[in-house]
């Protein structure tokens, strides 16, 4: 079994190197486009991803266009269970602002925001933890 996160994040550097950081039993599940994340939750049973990694500034998406994290999570939000942890590593400020915002008002428990230029190995860790306690809880 897997810890799975759900990284929305059209910069694949960024993805490989949480990926380096990811331990043996987690796998990170990368989407591009909000078109994209959209689609897949809309298609996931709830509890199919124990985390999800948001970034603001998304790929414009062939067939929605362009859609920023904010509408993006706006659409995911009916199919994410309130527990699962969050974490926002846009380095756009006032997008990230924003996303961090939605999740507060929608009742999210975990939410961290840092933009991932400042992420650590150990920060990765340290929401990697939460996503396997949400996993096993």
């Amino acid at each position: 079994m897997w810890t799975r996160i759900f990284c929305i994040e059209s910069d694949q550097t960024r993805v490989e190197r949480f990926r380096a950081w990811a331990g043996f039993h987690t796998k990170i599940f990368q989407v591009r486009t909000g078109g994209e994340a959209a689609t897949i939750f809309n298609m996931d049973e709830p509890g199919t991803w124990h985390g999800v990694m948001f970034e603001y500034d998304l790929e414009r998406d062939p067939l929605a266009g362009h859609v920023d994290g904010l509408e993006t999570a706006k659409k995911m939000l009916p199919h994410l269970d309130r527990e699962v942890p969050i974490y926002i590593h846009s380095a756009n400020p006032t997008g990230a602002v924003k996303l961090e915002k939605l999740f507060h008002a929608a009742k999210f428990a975990d939410v961290t925001r840092q933009v991932h230029s400042e992420m650590t190995s150990k920060d990765f860790a340290q929401f990697e933890e939460r996503c396997l306690e949400y996993w096993v809880r």
